[in-house]
């Protein structure tokens, strides 16, 4: 079976990680210094194609780091590679760069191969080779300008020989970065003080905790019918009560109707979740804190010239792990 360059990318890296016990990795590293340790892994990219009447021939670059950690000794690595590459029919004409310190201890070996494939992308919109010079396209920008043309007007000029590679994919136009730092804010009379309450917030969290109050006391009255019910007691000893007696009541509308059974426990389920979000809103507010977000939003587009810097602030109230 001819596979793509897709899957033959991750029988590759599958390959690499049987033979090294090392985990996979997406994307390739950049740039590659032989004195640089890489984070543990193995890494595999088809950098370019050869196209020709007898197929598509895909040249190869992969890397397996061992880190500065898991250093392996350069001959007993040697022998490794060659037993992995005796049989292999996958990858051909394969060279081996080991790195390793004067020791003669390896942290990192490069692989240079080919493979016969088809190039496939998995974009329509995409290439992932010039169709020129078969290069890769993957780090290709957009040449177009300015930076609010039409995105059908984007193209992407093959970064080996400069053609356009006819890739039709919006370019990136600006990221937006957020970012938030949180403060206490000291509601006593602590000389920490940040700033009082207004009246306005206060009256808005006093109306919702008694529209959480009525919720509760909806929830209540759906409880009177079960055995062992107190008027008096909690409602959430009602709830484990409920949650005990869960099984039995099932059962019991069951031996009336298969359907009646099922719509008692989506029933008795939906309550109980009901009165677990209840809980912890109506505590959230009734106990929580009260906490200062600082917020900053940064704009990047294609240039520097333009960035924006949006800073404002809000206030929320949190109580373990609610907001």
């Amino acid at each position: 079976m001819t596979m793509t360059m897709q899957q033959t990318q991750e029988i590759i890296l599958a390959m690499l990680s049987t033979a090294n016990g090392l985990e996979t990795n997406s994307y390739l590293p950049h740039p590659c210094t032989p004195d640089e340790y890489l984070a543990p892994g193995n890494y595999a990219k088809a950098e370019s194609v050869v196209r020709d009447a007898g197929g598509v021939k895909l040249n190869w670059v992969a890397y397996s780091s061992y880190g500065e950690d898991h250093q392996m000794n350069c001959q007993e690595l040697k022998s490794r590679l060659e037993q992995m590459f005796t049989s292999n029919e996958l990858c051909q004409n394969v060279h081996a760069t080991i790195y390793h310190n004067e020791e003669g201890m390896a942290h990192r070996v490069e692989f240079r191969f080919y493979t016969f494939g088809v190039e496939l992308s998995d974009n329509p919109d995409s290439v992932d080779f010039c169709p020129s010079c078969g290069w890769n396209t993957e780090d290709v920008k957009c040449n177009a300008g300015p930076d609010d043309h039409p995105s059908e007007d984007c193209h992407y000029l093959c970064s080996q020989c400069g053609r356009n590679t006819g890739s039709t994919i919006p370019c990136l136009r600006k990221i937006i970065v957020n970012t938030e730092i949180k403060s206490r804010m000291f509601l006593n009379r602590s000389p920490d003080v940040v700033s009082a309450v207004n009246p306005e917030v206060s009256n808005a969290v006093g109306e919702i905790l008694i529209g959480y109050a009525l919720a509760e006391n909806s929830l209540r009255a759906m409880m009177e019918n079960l055995p062992g019910h107190n008027p008096h007691s909690n409602l959430s000893a009602d709830i484990e009560r409920l949650q005990r007696h869960q099984g039995a009541i099932v059962a019991s509308a069951l031996e009336k109707s298969d359907d009646g059974g099922q719509a008692m426990e989506e029933c008795i389920e939906s309550i109980i979740s009901t009165y677990d979000r209840v809980r912890n809103k109506r505590n959230t507010l009734a106990h929580g804190q009260l906490v200062q977000v600082g917020l900053m939003t940064l704009t990047i587009g294609r240039d520097n010239a333009n960035q924006r810097k949006d800073q404002g602030s809000r206030l929320q109230i949190e109580h373990d792990g609610e907001t």
